[in-house]
């Protein structure tokens, strides 16, 4: 569950459902979203080095089901929040954006939560944002970890 607090002071729980990219910092976040799941929940990770989703399973399996996806668009399908954390603009365009194997390939939800925590500038990402909204994707969140920069 993460917690979202609206500069309006509104504040709504939304459960995350997926993330994609298991990198240096991809990986704890999984990791601690895992943990804080109900064990009956599954969590569907994505990854396109695959030894990296192997590892997160034998290491937090013991937390509940994890399912390996296959692509970004299936970690999307039917979730109501996913969290991307990867490590640029061009790969963060082509989780998105792609209409083939990105979330833009799963079902519309406008509703969709994507939660987008990769340092990218904030250009690229009111791009990104722009097009999944087109696209009916999701609500797109530009949440770096670090900074944003440009």
């Amino acid at each position: 569950m993460v917690l979202l607090v609206c500069s309006t002071g509104v504040r709504q729980t939304v459960r995350v459902n997926g993330l994609v990219g298991l990198g240096a910092m991809g990986f704890p976040m999984a990791a601690q979203i895992r943990r804080k799941m109900p064990a009956s929940s599954t969590f569907c990770i994505y990854d396109i080095h695959r030894p990296s989703c192997e590892n997160f399973i034998s290491q937090f399996s013991k937390f509940g089901s994890i399912v390996v996806a296959d692509s970004p668009a299936e970690v999307a399908e039917g979730a109501q929040a996913v969290v991307s954390i990867l490590p640029d603009a061009d790969i963060v365009r082509q989780v998105y954006l792609n209409t083939q194997h990105g979330v833009s390939a799963a079902s519309t939800d406008p509703n969709r939560l994507l939660l987008e925590c990769s340092t990218i500038s904030p250009t690229q990402a009111r791009e990104v944002a722009a097009a999944t909204k087109e696209l009916k994707a999701g609500y797109y969140v530009d949440c770096p970890v670090s900074v944003s920069y440009g």
